[in-house]
């Protein structure tokens, strides 16, 4: 029996194997047998890390950095996605979610889910969600002049 796992590496890829077979009689005589085996490339998933829960303060700038990567070699490209966060949250293309809350937002609670996606066949995503808690924080009246 043969065994083979290929890694990695090693798809896509053509192997040849040949096995020969020995007896063991005193004019041992003996058997060769080739044969191919084709690895095929196969789309591996890319890794999102999770994110810690984090609070802040209202009016001060969140930035959290994602840090994807695709087992795939050679790796694929990768894509960041904010799929549910504030609506002046953004995702850059490398994956960095900024915001900054607003007034209007603290205090509060908001969940948010990035999804990374890679460029293979098929493409392939991995998710993680967070929460940010934002809390008030107290403003200073103002004096109109006069």
């Amino acid at each position: 029996m043969i065994t083979w796992t290929p890694t990695e590496a090693q798809g896509p890829s053509t192997n040849v194997f040949t096995t020969v077979v020995t007896d063991d009689a005193l004019a041992p005589l003996s058997a060769t047998n080739t044969f191919v085996v084709v690895v095929s490339e196969i789309n591996s998933p890319p890794t999102l890390p999770a994110q810690i829960d984090t609070t802040i303060p209202e009016l001060t700038t969140l930035v959290v950095t994602n840090t994807a990567a695709d087992p795939d070699l050679p790796a694929n490209l990768l894509s960041y996605a904010l799929q549910s966060g504030p609506a002046n949250a953004v995702i850059s293309a490398d994956g960095v979610i900024t915001w900054t809350p607003t007034e209007a937002q603290g205090p509060s609670t908001n969940v948010f889910t990035t999804v990374v996606t890679d460029d293979g066949s098929p493409p392939l995503s991995a998710t993680n969600t967070f929460v940010v808690v934002v809390s008030e924080i107290n403003s200073p009246p103002t004096l109109p002049a006069r």
